[in-house]
Parts: C-alpha cells; structure tokens; sequence
C-alpha cells in the first residue's frame, strides 16, 4: 500500500475528521459520540486499522498496541472547531 500524502489537516478542509478510537468502537457509537461532544451531524463514519509495530526503547525490544481509527465524514458547511 503507498501513502498518498494527505494528512488529517488537509481532509479537515473537507470536511473529513480523524479520530483514535477504540478496537470495539462501532459506527452507532461514534456518530453519537460525535453528536453529543461537538454538536454536528455525521454523514458517515469509515475505520481504519491502525497495526501494531515493533520499537525499540531503552535497547529493548517491544510493540505498540495498534488500534483503530475512525473517519469522520460531516454534512457540508458543518465543522469542528479543533484548538
């Protein structure tokens, strides 16, 4: 898989949030999570896997965790006011 280059301000312009969430997030959950913390109305929600990666800190070895993110699509003319 090739990166395409564009980054998570860049779709902001868009429209198009990105989020970490939980492995157990699903869609239902994170549109009403949205609702209720930003005050918008998602169109869609898209996930993402984000794999686990092997580190090495301190001459040790060790993994991230991974995870799981999510795509958050809003209507046109809405946004989030990130700070």
């Amino acid at each position: 898989m090739r990166w395409n280059g564009i980054r998570a301000t860049a779709l902001a312009a868009r429209g198009v949030y990105a989020f970490e969430v939980t492995k157990g997030a699903t869609e239902r959950t994170v549109k009403a999570a949205i609702h209720s913390l930003y005050k918008v109305s998602p169109v869609k929600v898209a996930f993402v896997p984000l794999r686990s990666k092997e580190i090495i800190v301190n001459g040790k070895k060790g993994r991230t965790k991974g995870g799981k993110k999510a795509y958050v699509y809003l209507k046109k003319g809405e946004k989030i006011e990130v700070l």
